[in-house]
């Protein structure tokens, strides 16, 4: 059986985040949301394949920190055809 964990929500939320003002709040929301299934995870005895999940997750979520801060293509076209 499979359960949605509050993680899984968090994640989805960051990743379909168009608003760019919006996106950086879900990227921590679901970072926290990770850590702390993470966190449960390590007390447990049994090994979980979910682990193996969190750390794509969180890996994915660095490159989508890394694409928010930098300029997208249609800005640079955008100042550039504006002579910036």
């Amino acid at each position: 059986m499979f359960f949605i964990q509050d993680w899984h929500r968090q994640y989805a939320d960051a990743l379909l985040e168009i608003n760019r003002n919006e996106l950086a709040k879900r990227i921590s929301w679901a970072r926290r949301a990770i850590a702390t299934r993470t966190l449960q995870l390590q007390e447990c005895l049994l090994p979980i394949e979910e682990s193996t999940d969190l750390r794509n997750a969180s890996a994915e979520l660095t490159v989508l920190s890394r694409r928010l801060y930098r300029p997208m293509r249609c800005d640079r076209a955008l100042a550039q055809a504006n002579g910036h």
